[in-house]
């Protein structure tokens, strides 16, 4: 689904969104990314536990998702204005709590 940001026209489109018969939910910790000529494929996984002292971190692979050039750089835009708009979300919170230390003498 393409970013109503991204759209090179600059329209806004009319979209329907339906949830596919086999649609899952998955969480996902590791990502790889093979880029080539006619596509972007993004190898979707998630760590086990263990892996330490020597041994290998292990991935076990989820899926992979096969996009266009232009699908894959909508899905960057959207994933970096979102992610920019939640720091900003975090950063006006941690503002708002963050009440000012009494100066060392002074009394309230």
């Amino acid at each position: 689904m393409a970013d109503a940001q991204a759209n090179p026209m600059g329209s806004q489109q009319n979209i329907k969104v339906e949830e596919g018969q086999n649609m899952v939910d998955l969480y996902v910790n590791a990502v790889s990314a093979n880029i080539t000529t006619n596509e972007v494929t993004l190898q979707l996984g998630v760590t086990k536990p263990g892996g330490g002292a020597g041994q290998p971190v292990v991935v076990k692979l989820l899926g992979n998702l096969y996009l266009s050039h232009a699908t894959a750089i909508s899905t960057v835009n959207l994933l970096q204005n979102a992610l920019k708009a939640y720091e900003e979300k975090v950063k006006q919170a941690q503002t708002s709590q963050q009440s000012p230390i009494p100066q060392e003498g002074s009394v309230e």
